[in-house]
């Protein structure tokens, strides 16, 4: 697979940057915490993914990648309806 010249792919983290805080704390829609790290490109896919650690008791430092279309996405909750996959506290 070729990659996308530099220059797009910069452009991609960009507008990501518009739309994901980086050193944000989120909250996922099961209730767990999450501070953003930062924003990446997916070698494979060429797309954004966000990086993000756990806050919580048994994962404090564990590091997740997540594409994201993703991350922004909504779910569907017994609870609530539709919701956010991550709201954004702070």
């Amino acid at each position: 697979m070729s990659h996308r010249s530099s220059e797009e792919l910069k452009q991609d983290l960009l507008e990501a940057q518009k739309q994901v805080r980086i050193h944000g704390q989120y909250r996922h829609y099961k209730g767990q915490q999450y501070l953003v790290v930062g924003l990446v490109v997916i070698e494979s896919t060429d797309k954004v993914g966000v990086l993000y650690r756990a806050e919580y008791t048994g994962f404090e430092d564990i590091v997740f990648l997540r594409p994201l279309e993703e991350f922004l996405s909504s779910v569907e909750t017994t609870n609530e309806g539709v919701a956010a996959r991550f709201a954004l506290v702070s």
